[in-house]
């Protein structure tokens, strides 16, 4: 926390008035970087590459799962279950906004919700998505599975 005073230019008194814990100022930082991640849902949208857009945000995803992943070690369980409890709905209606727009070209199954997609990629939390050179594959993979199977597009 002193090192981080520092940085911010602040003593240690108003660091700790307006974070009383390292993990108070963690959960900060981590709703920040989820507030992104929603945002990048729109950011990345693009009616006319609905499939393109999911993979462009699960890049994101990723990026995100490699902060969370780091943070989990510093955070404690009470604190992570507050920030899924917090953040669950929300990012589940982003995922859904991004598959709307393939469900409606037929490009993504309609079988398909957001939680079963946030589950396919949970993977992200589990590897180092910082060194694992698998990552991009499995992302692709998962889109791959998204796609509606050839010849179903009105079936499903």
């Amino acid at each position: 926390m002193q090192a981080i005073g520092r940085a911010a230019g602040v003593g240690q008194g108003t660091l700790y008035r307006h974070f009383p814990t390292r993990e108070s100022l963690l959960l900060e930082v981590y709703d920040d970087d989820f507030q992104n991640l929603i945002e990048a849902a729109a950011t990345v949208h693009d009616a006319g590459d609905p499939v393109g857009s999911l993979r462009s945000w699960l890049d994101h995803l990723a990026a995100f799962g490699r902060k969370k992943h780091a943070l989990s070690d510093v955070l404690r369980a009470a604190a992570r279950r507050e920030l899924h409890d917090r953040h669950y709905a929300l990012i589940l209606e982003a995922i859904d906004g991004l598959l709307d727009d393939g469900r409606r070209t037929g490009e993504i199954r309609r079988d398909l919700d957001a939680d079963e997609l946030l589950a396919l990629v949970s993977f992200l939390w589990q590897i180092d998505t910082t060194t694992d050179e698998r990552v991009p594959h499995l992302l692709d993979l998962v889109v791959d599975g998204c796609r509606t199977p050839r010849g179903k597009a009105h079936q499903m």
